[in-house]
């Protein structure tokens, strides 16, 4: 019996979740479905580092106009 559960699970590709007295204890879920869920958190923590460093950046127009003045000093003191 415990078997053909199992292998209702690996066919059906599905997340369980099992309960003891109303709380979730255990998840027994498809190994796929496990990997693709790992790569998606991934991914999200990609894109919100990403998104933290972007916040931090100047803006292409302000990063040139930054090194136009500077590369302008450094041509004043050479001259």
């Amino acid at each position: 019996m415990p078997i053909d559960w199992l292998r209702k699970l690996i066919k059906s590709k599905k997340t369980f979740i099992i309960t003891q007295k109303g709380e979730a204890t255990v998840i027994v879920q498809d190994i796929k479905v496990y990997e693709k869920t790992q790569k998606t958190m991934a991914m999200l923590k990609l894109l919100v580092m990403t998104h933290n460093k972007s916040k931090k950046a100047k803006g292409i127009q302000k990063t040139f106009s930054e090194l136009h003045l500077n590369l302008n000093l450094i041509a004043a003191n050479h001259f």
